[in-house]
């Protein structure tokens, strides 16, 4: 558990894959975490395309072709593994 004081957000940590904001720093070691669909934790470097684009499809209300959101989570996990 990471206490709500520690992130960027006052009320802490958010999730919301369409908007980019499905990581945050862990208190305990500091190091980026992806946040999975299931809202588990994993390390940065286990993150596949495949996860990002899981958590992207149960969060987007499909306004998007299939080839725009694949675009969008290649990119996306680009900037992921910086």
């Amino acid at each position: 558990m990471n206490n709500p004081d520690n992130d960027i957000y006052e009320s802490g940590i958010w999730y919301a894959p369409t908007c980019g904001s499905d990581t945050f720093k862990c208190e305990k070691c500091g190091k980026l975490n992806f946040i999975t669909a299931g809202f588990t934790a994993i390390k940065i470097k286990e993150v596949t395309f495949e996860k990002v684009k899981e958590g992207f499809l149960n969060a987007t209300m499909g306004t998007l072709t299939d080839e725009q959101i694949e675009r969008h989570c290649k990119e996306h996990l680009k900037q992921i593994k910086k």
